[in-house]
Protein backbone atom coordinates (compact mmCIF):
# COMPACT_ATOMS: atom_id res chain seq x y z
CA UNK A 1 0.00 0.00 0.00
CA UNK A 2 1.76 3.11 -1.02
CA UNK A 3 0.79 5.21 2.30
CA UNK A 4 2.88 2.72 4.25
CA UNK A 5 6.20 3.09 1.76
CA UNK A 6 9.39 4.59 2.69
CA UNK A 7 8.70 8.16 1.47
CA UNK A 8 12.04 9.56 2.62
CA UNK A 9 15.40 8.49 2.01
CA UNK A 10 14.79 4.71 1.50
CA UNK A 11 18.45 4.03 0.85
CA UNK A 12 19.30 4.91 4.22
CA UNK A 13 21.50 2.20 6.23
CA UNK A 14 19.16 1.94 8.93
CA UNK A 15 16.57 0.35 6.59
CA UNK A 16 18.14 -2.52 7.68
CA UNK A 17 17.67 -2.21 11.09
CA UNK A 18 13.65 -2.41 10.33
CA UNK A 19 11.98 -4.74 12.62
CA UNK A 20 9.44 -5.73 9.73
CA UNK A 21 10.03 -8.60 7.92
CA UNK A 22 9.12 -6.42 4.42
CA UNK A 23 11.06 -3.37 4.99
CA UNK A 24 9.57 -1.85 1.61
CA UNK A 25 5.93 -2.14 3.26
CA UNK A 26 6.70 -1.98 7.02
CA UNK A 27 3.62 -1.38 9.50
CA UNK A 28 2.03 1.82 9.70
CA UNK A 29 3.88 2.71 12.82
CA UNK A 30 7.27 1.75 11.51
CA UNK A 31 6.54 4.04 8.66
CA UNK A 32 5.36 6.94 10.45
CA UNK A 33 8.42 6.58 12.76
CA UNK A 34 10.90 6.50 9.73
CA UNK A 35 9.27 9.17 7.84
CA UNK A 36 9.07 11.35 10.68
CA UNK A 37 12.39 11.33 11.78
CA UNK A 38 14.43 10.75 8.52
CA UNK A 39 12.87 14.29 7.51
CA UNK A 40 13.56 15.53 10.56
CA UNK A 41 17.08 14.83 10.41
CA UNK A 42 17.20 17.26 7.58
CA UNK A 43 15.72 19.99 9.18
CA UNK A 44 17.46 22.71 11.51
CA UNK A 45 18.24 21.07 14.81
CA UNK A 46 17.40 24.02 16.61
CA UNK A 47 14.22 24.54 15.52
CA UNK A 48 13.01 20.98 16.20
CA UNK A 49 14.25 19.59 18.75
CA UNK A 50 12.82 22.85 20.60
CA UNK A 51 10.05 21.51 19.73
CA UNK A 52 10.13 17.81 20.36
CA UNK A 53 11.46 19.02 24.19
CA UNK A 54 8.38 21.21 24.59
CA UNK A 55 5.92 17.99 23.49
CA UNK A 56 7.59 15.89 25.90
CA UNK A 57 7.15 18.55 28.35
CA UNK A 58 10.67 19.28 29.21
CA UNK A 59 12.84 22.08 29.06
CA UNK A 60 14.62 23.27 25.86
CA UNK A 61 17.83 21.60 25.11
CA UNK A 62 20.76 24.41 26.01
CA UNK A 63 23.08 25.06 24.10
CA UNK A 64 20.83 25.32 20.78
CA UNK A 65 22.13 22.00 18.68
CA UNK A 66 24.08 22.91 15.49
CA UNK A 67 24.10 19.44 14.28
CA UNK A 68 21.97 16.40 14.84
CA UNK A 69 21.77 12.57 13.73
CA UNK A 70 19.15 10.37 13.84
CA UNK A 71 19.25 6.46 14.20
CA UNK A 72 15.87 4.30 13.73
CA UNK A 73 16.11 0.74 15.98
CA UNK A 74 19.75 1.15 16.93
CA UNK A 75 20.98 -1.06 20.00
CA UNK A 76 22.60 0.61 22.95
CA UNK A 77 25.59 -0.55 24.44
CA UNK A 78 24.94 -1.76 28.37
CA UNK A 79 27.12 -0.23 31.08
CA UNK A 80 30.47 -2.41 32.04
CA UNK A 81 29.86 -4.56 35.26
CA UNK A 82 26.09 -4.74 34.45
CA UNK A 83 26.04 -8.51 35.08
CA UNK A 84 25.50 -9.48 31.22
CA UNK A 85 27.82 -10.17 28.10
CA UNK A 86 29.33 -7.18 26.54
CA UNK A 87 27.17 -8.29 23.74
CA UNK A 88 24.05 -7.20 25.47
CA UNK A 89 22.42 -3.66 24.52
CA UNK A 90 18.53 -2.10 24.81
CA UNK A 91 17.78 -1.11 21.52
CA UNK A 92 15.63 2.23 21.02
CA UNK A 93 13.34 3.33 18.55
CA UNK A 94 14.82 6.52 17.97
CA UNK A 95 18.34 7.78 19.17
CA UNK A 96 19.08 11.52 18.54
CA UNK A 97 22.21 12.54 18.97
CA UNK A 98 23.60 16.61 18.66
CA UNK A 99 26.96 17.88 20.34
CA UNK A 100 25.53 18.46 23.36
CA UNK A 101 22.54 16.02 24.25
CA UNK A 102 21.09 12.55 23.34
CA UNK A 103 17.61 11.67 23.19
CA UNK A 104 16.52 7.73 23.66
CA UNK A 105 12.91 7.21 22.40
CA UNK A 106 10.40 4.34 22.52
CA UNK A 107 7.68 4.14 20.03
CA UNK A 108 4.29 2.36 21.59
CA UNK A 109 2.75 1.09 18.36
CA UNK A 110 -0.60 -1.21 18.50
CA UNK A 111 0.65 -2.27 22.48
CA UNK A 112 1.62 -0.88 25.66
CA UNK A 113 5.21 -1.60 26.54
CA UNK A 114 6.45 -4.53 27.73
CA UNK A 115 6.20 -5.03 31.77
CA UNK A 116 9.48 -7.05 32.14
CA UNK A 117 12.96 -5.90 32.07
CA UNK A 118 14.39 -8.78 31.40
CA UNK A 119 16.43 -10.98 33.61
CA UNK A 120 17.81 -7.88 35.07
CA UNK A 121 13.87 -6.78 36.34
CA UNK A 122 14.82 -3.57 35.11
CA UNK A 123 11.67 -1.79 33.89
CA UNK A 124 12.37 -1.18 30.07
CA UNK A 125 12.09 2.83 30.56
CA UNK A 126 14.47 2.24 33.25
CA UNK A 127 16.36 0.50 31.25
CA UNK A 128 16.81 2.56 28.33
CA UNK A 129 17.06 5.96 30.59
CA UNK A 130 20.72 3.61 32.44
CA UNK A 131 22.15 2.46 28.94
CA UNK A 132 21.08 5.81 27.38
CA UNK A 133 22.89 7.70 30.08
CA UNK A 134 26.20 5.64 29.54
CA UNK A 135 26.03 6.10 25.74
CA UNK A 136 25.86 9.77 26.26
CA UNK A 137 29.03 10.17 28.24
CA UNK A 138 29.08 13.58 29.53
CA UNK A 139 26.23 14.75 27.42
CA UNK A 140 22.69 15.16 28.26
CA UNK A 141 20.18 13.23 28.04
CA UNK A 142 16.83 12.49 27.33
CA UNK A 143 14.48 9.53 27.59
CA UNK A 144 10.78 9.42 25.91
CA UNK A 145 7.83 7.55 25.00
CA UNK A 146 5.92 8.09 21.99
CA UNK A 147 2.34 6.75 22.36
CA UNK A 148 -0.71 6.19 20.12
CA UNK A 149 -3.06 7.42 22.58
CA UNK A 150 -2.40 7.40 26.80
CA UNK A 151 -5.40 4.94 27.07
CA UNK A 152 -3.52 2.94 24.65
CA UNK A 153 -0.07 3.08 26.06
CA UNK A 154 -1.29 3.48 30.26
CA UNK A 155 1.94 1.73 31.70
CA UNK A 156 4.12 3.60 29.75
CA UNK A 157 2.90 6.74 30.60
CA UNK A 158 2.92 5.76 34.00
CA UNK A 159 6.68 4.40 33.95
CA UNK A 160 7.04 8.40 32.25
CA UNK A 161 5.30 9.93 35.07
CA UNK A 162 6.86 8.08 37.61
CA UNK A 163 10.40 9.15 37.13
CA UNK A 164 9.11 13.00 36.18
CA UNK A 165 7.64 13.56 39.66
CA UNK A 166 10.59 11.21 41.30
CA UNK A 167 13.81 11.29 39.74
CA UNK A 168 15.72 9.52 42.49
CA UNK A 169 13.60 6.72 41.57
CA UNK A 170 15.52 5.93 38.84
CA UNK A 171 18.87 5.28 40.63
CA UNK A 172 17.13 2.74 42.93
CA UNK A 173 16.09 1.15 39.90
CA UNK A 174 19.67 1.04 38.08
CA UNK A 175 22.30 -0.97 38.94
CA UNK A 176 24.65 0.48 41.90
CA UNK A 177 28.32 2.09 40.65
CA UNK A 178 26.18 4.52 37.27
CA UNK A 179 25.36 8.13 37.80
CA UNK A 180 22.68 9.15 35.96
CA UNK A 181 22.48 12.63 36.70
CA UNK A 182 23.11 13.34 33.08
CA UNK A 183 19.39 12.76 32.56
CA UNK A 184 17.94 15.65 32.68
CA UNK A 185 14.29 14.44 31.95
CA UNK A 186 11.57 11.88 30.98
CA UNK A 187 8.88 12.51 29.10
CA UNK A 188 5.61 11.52 26.40
CA UNK A 189 4.17 12.48 23.13
CA UNK A 190 2.33 11.63 20.53
CA UNK A 191 2.15 11.31 16.63
CA UNK A 192 -0.25 14.69 16.24
CA UNK A 193 2.35 16.82 18.17
CA UNK A 194 5.38 14.83 15.81
CA UNK A 195 3.52 16.04 13.06
CA UNK A 196 2.25 19.27 14.16
CA UNK A 197 6.20 19.91 14.38
CA UNK A 198 6.18 18.96 10.62
CA UNK A 199 4.03 21.53 9.96
CA UNK A 200 5.58 24.44 11.68
CA UNK A 201 8.56 23.32 9.52
CA UNK A 202 6.15 23.39 6.55
CA UNK A 203 5.30 26.86 7.35
CA UNK A 204 8.58 28.18 9.10
CA UNK A 205 9.60 31.43 6.98
CA UNK A 206 13.04 30.54 8.78
CA UNK A 207 13.39 26.99 7.30
CA UNK A 208 14.86 27.25 3.64
CA UNK A 209 12.24 26.42 0.20
CA UNK A 210 14.09 23.31 0.00
CA UNK A 211 13.31 21.50 3.32
CA UNK A 212 9.88 23.10 3.94
CA UNK A 213 8.89 20.90 0.17
CA UNK A 214 10.01 18.07 1.92
CA UNK A 215 8.82 18.65 5.02
CA UNK A 216 4.97 19.11 3.34
CA UNK A 217 5.76 16.18 1.58
CA UNK A 218 6.33 14.06 4.42
CA UNK A 219 3.03 16.37 6.26
CA UNK A 220 1.20 14.90 3.25
CA UNK A 221 2.07 11.45 3.54
CA UNK A 222 1.22 11.51 7.69
CA UNK A 223 -2.11 12.88 7.03
CA UNK A 224 -2.88 10.14 4.76
CA UNK A 225 -2.02 7.28 7.39
CA UNK A 226 -2.64 9.24 11.00
CA UNK A 227 -5.75 7.16 10.92
CA UNK A 228 -4.21 4.13 10.85
CA UNK A 229 -2.46 4.59 13.68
Amino acid sequence: MTSRQLVVWPHHRDTLQLPAADRWDPPAAEAMTWNVFRTLELMPPAFWLRRLNAFLGLLPPQPAPVTATVRLWAPLPMPPGFGLSASDTVRADVVIETEHAVWALIVCADEDIETAGGDAGIDPVAMLAYAASWFAGRRHCYVGVIVESRREAELAVALVEKYQLSPSALTLRIPRGHDPSNVLGFGFTNWECLIAILRDISRGDVIPSVERVVAQRTLEWCEDVVCQL
